[in-house]
């Protein structure tokens, strides 16, 4: 199959849109058209209805799309690895899902490994929790940065703890609950709380919101797909979202985290495939546990 065809698919599945596509791909419309027939046809599945109201991808089209992109994915890294292997350097690529705090640690952390290690080239992708893992067993992460219950029951995986944690509220300053030191579950009632949806919940997590939920109905909840989405709202003043301490980024003037009275074990980690590149992820853990340790860089 053409790959050429094939990044038009993955293109056009996000932006259903012919003229974005065409755009983006700097090709033409009518381009764009064939390449989406012949994938089909090759296929033999509609993947998109066209319409004069524009553009929708079937269910068959959604789920090829989720299966291709990652393919595609790993295609380019293949490529570039063999690349680097000329150049007798290692490609480590690095799973995450660019929370508050690991945009706080991880441009001061990356530069100093890097320094350490000058022959690792070093790439960044962003997913949810339930993408990440997925990218980590399809070979497309050499490891992910997650919670120890996301992956604690996978004897594929090798788990190397750096924090150990707790649950917060992050709670807008004008509210009374901020002044708190620690809030019990029961003070959440009558409040606007914004949680996240299951693909980025790990276990603990949802499992609380659910209990959250159940006690309180969906009388006052919202639900986005992103935490940084959360923060943001809640930063907003919109309302009181839930995360593990080392979810939640810098201090600022928006927002008071506030402990929960909620009895758990959380940690917070690096997660790789048994026997895949463990001395340089052993390495990278080591300096990451050190740099955690920086005054700058502590959780709240």
């Amino acid at each position: 199959m053409n790959l050429d065809h094939l990044a038009i698919f993955v293109d056009l599945a996000e932006t259903l849109n012919f003229r974005k596509t065409a755009y983006r791909k700097n090709i033409s419309q009518p381009a764009v058209s064939q390449a989406i027939t012949s994938v089909e046809n090759e296929i033999g599945v509609q993947l998109f209805k066209r319409s004069r109201s524009g553009v929708t991808i079937t269910a068959k089209g959604k789920s090829f799309y989720e299966n291709i992109k990652p393919m595609l994915n790993t295609y380019h890294k293949s490529v570039q690895e063999v690349r680097l292997t000329d150049n007798e350097q290692t490609m480590l690529t690095i799973g995450l899902t660019a929370s508050p705090y690991e945009e706080t640690f991880i441009p001061s952390f990356i530069p100093e490994f890097q320094k350490r290690n000058p022959n690792v080239k070093i790439f960044l992708q962003n997913y949810d929790h339930v993408q990440l893992k997925r990218q980590l067993f399809n070979g497309d992460c050499d490891l992910i940065f997650t919670t120890k219950d996301d992956v604690n029951n996978d004897l594929n995986i090798t788990y190397t703890p750096v924090l150990n944690g707790y649950f917060v509220a992050i709670i807008p300053v004008n509210n009374e609950l901020s002044k708190k030191k620690n809030i019990n579950l029961s003070e959440l009632e009558d409040q606007s709380l914004i949680l996240l949806d299951n693909n980025w919940c790990p276990p603990e997590q949802l499992r609380l919101q659910e209990i959250i939920r159940k006690e309180h109905g969906n009388k006052y909840i919202s639900y986005v797909n992103n935490v940084g989405t959360a923060n943001m709202m809640s930063k907003s003043g919109l309302g009181i979202t839930l995360c593990p301490n080392f979810i939640y980024g810098r201090k600022n003037q928006y927002v008071t985290p506030v402990k929960i009275n909620y009895d758990v074990d959380l940690s917070y980690g690096i997660a790789s495939i048994a026997g895949n590149k463990e001395e340089l992820i052993l390495a990278l853990a080591k300096l990451l546990r050190i740099k955690l340790k920086d005054n700058n860089l502590k959780c709240i």
